[in-house]
């Protein structure tokens, strides 16, 4: 019998990724330290991490049906490469989205510019021609629709995924959304979800200072039996369930060296071992140390962490 996917719903594009000794003045130049193309994009990147840690899982969104878009192929082939499954996605006639990434060697930060172009979102009545038995897991990355309808409205699919489940008791797989940015809507798509992942960004947005009073204070508009975890950059972690709180410290290699994707490095790190049973207070603290040495190296691929 075919093992159970994990599906992550969202974005994947190309990022184009340029070294620079220290970040940049406006209205200056200067010589790139290095450059790189990475496929990249939340959902992308969470099943990169889900690959390190040997799960099975798939890729949801848009991609490009032009023949001669290169961005495309470059990242078809990279998920080929990892065994990540992609045969669902819904194509476009439009290049793939990309990002300009500044990475600075001075401290690891990295600064991001996307661009999105003319490619279109994928819809609810996509989502709805998945063969739900595939998945014992199902992560959205949080987009709330627009008034010009130029994002879709995840809380729909979310709204499905749970209404197939609630009618077949063959379907038992958990659903989950990260809640990262901060536009009008985005607070409403976890309140039905099973785990629900709030970034600092996001936690801003609360009037909350600090994951430990975001976990609390977030409560109250989740499921009562719902996972909520804050990641928190240098403090941490933060997260709540039904029976309590946990924490968990930083775990900072000895160098930071590339910080882009170490939040999602964390959500797909999360959401492998919660999937394997682990608890939640474990899991986090596993998600701190798999994050800290994503950041030790560069890019997502083979982070020096036990499988």
């Amino acid at each position: 019998m075919e093992e159970k996917r994990i599906l992550c719903v969202g974005l994947t594009c190309l990022d184009i990724v340029t070294e620079v000794a220290g970040f940049p003045k406006e209205d200056t130049d200067q010589r790139s330290a290095g450059m790189s193309w990475r496929r990249g994009g939340n959902a992308s990147n969470n099943c990169t991490t889900l690959r390190n840690l040997q799960k099975s899982c798939e890729f949801f969104g848009a991609m490009s049906s032009l023949d001669n878009d290169v961005a495309s192929k470059f990242a078809e082939q990279d998920l080929s490469s990892l065994e990540i499954a992609f045969e669902n996605c819904v194509r476009f006639p439009h290049p793939l989205p990309s990002s300009i990434i500044l990475l600075n060697n001075e401290n690891g930060t990295r600064t991001i510019v996307h661009h999105r172009g003319g490619m279109p979102e994928i819809t609810t009545e996509d989502f709805k021609k998945l063969d739900l038995t595939k998945y014992k897991w199902i992560h959205f990355e949080g987009r709330a629709r627009t008034k010009s309808g130029e994002r879709p409205d995840v809380s729909e699919m979310i709204a499905h995924a749970l209404q197939e489940r609630k009618k077949n008791p063959a379907l038992d797989f958990k659903v989950s959304v990260e809640l990262e940015k901060t536009y009008e809507g985005v607070e409403g798509l976890g309140t039905e979800a099973d785990v629900v992942f709030v970034s600092k960004e996001f936690t801003g947005k609360f009037g909350c200072e600090s994951g430990d009073e975001m976990v609390k204070k977030f409560r109250e508009k989740i499921v009562k039996d719902a996972m909520l975890i804050c990641p928190w950059g240098d403090k941490g972690a933060f997260a709540s369930d039904a029976h309590g709180t946990y924490s968990s410290p930083v775990f900072s290699p000895e160098k930071v060296v590339d910080t882009i994707g170490a939040g999602d490095s964390f959500v797909g790190a999360t959401i492998a071992k919660l999937s394997e049973g682990m608890s939640l207070k474990d899991t986090i603290e596993f998600s701190c140390k798999y994050a800290g040495a994503k950041c030790g190296i560069m890019g997502l691929k083979d982070v020096p962490f036990p499988k």
